[in-house]
């Protein structure tokens, strides 16, 4: 046929999106090489997704795309591209072997081979999810360092460092780490709540005061290839806001951040427990 479509033995195409799926089919136009569909990995207590990017879902079938990467195979998007709002969604059964990408990154290296950008920043985060934090900080600070690299990548680095950093106890470095994800681009509303975090756990209110309501007055992404956490565009800093004014003393607007958090995921644990808080005062 014209295009090649991959799906994991995991992935699903649930029913509210197949007509969508059939109408594309229909409509779409021969001269579109890739069309990127939403890829929806995590979800929230409600079964919505909290966690979604971008893949190359349908791929003209021709010579010119081809998988690269030994884990976590990408086929580069070059040509017309088309984004399309429609999501495959991600749902394991089970969970697979922690140590499978790990295994493959270190056999790689012992056999002399070299890694690529892109392969560099995601061994630097299996690194990471094994707790080996001095190790993740060395590979994810080189690929920094790097010229190539996908910009998402290095932004996503830096938050990577600052948790690894925070897990050794260096807590400024961790901040460093953060802030310097803003010399790459734009501020991402993933990163400012990161940042405003930071000053909450360190009881710097004013700051992440200030940080929350950035992310407020962020456009929301849409059409992008990074990872996006749609919650931190509305839902997190709401809820933030909401802890940070009650703690400075200003119940009626943490109430309303409150409030507004609940208009968001009416159904979420922590606005309803924040609303028998306000009740009971």
């Amino acid at each position: 046929m014209d295009y090649c479509m991959w799906m994991d033995a995991d992935d699903i195409l649930e029913e509210a999106e197949r007509e969508n799926f059939l109408q594309l089919k229909q409509s779409l136009s021969p001269d579109i090489d890739i069309v990127m569909m939403k890829y929806h990995t995590a979800f929230d207590e409600e079964g919505r997704p909290s966690f979604s990017y971008f893949r190359e879902r349908w791929i003209r079938n021709c010579s010119r795309y081809r998988w690269i990467g030994a884990v976590h195979e990408v086929i580069v998007p070059e040509g017309r591209i088309l984004y399309s709002d429609i999501g495959i969604c991600h749902r394991k059964m089970c969970a697979g072997d922690p140590d499978r990408n790990l295994r493959i990154y270190r056999k790689m290296l012992e056999e002399g081979k070299a890694l690529e950008p892109r392969q560099q920043y995601y061994y630097g985060r299996e690194l990471y999810y094994h707790k080996l934090y001095k190790e993740a900080v060395r590979v994810l600070e080189q690929f920094l360092q790097e010229e190539d690299g996908w910009i998402e990548n290095k932004i996503e680095a830096c938050s990577v460092c600052a948790r690894c950093y925070a897990q050794m106890g260096q807590e400024e470095a961790a901040l460093t780490a953060l802030l310097r994800s803003l010399s790459f681009d734009l501020p991402r509303a993933e990163l400012c709540c990161e940042i405003g975090k930071y000053f909450l756990e360190h009881g710097k209110l004013q700051g992440a005061v200030y940080w929350y309501e950035t992310v407020l007055n962020l456009p929301k992404r849409e059409h992008v290839d990074g990872f996006v956490l749609p919650d931190c565009y509305d839902y997190v800093p709401f809820l933030q806001l909401c802890v940070c004014y009650d703690r400075l003393g200003d119940r009626q607007k943490a109430k309303e951040y409150n409030e507004k958090a609940g208009a968001c995921k009416p159904y979420s644990r922590a606005y309803l427990y924040n609303k028998r808080y306000f009740e009971s005062l």
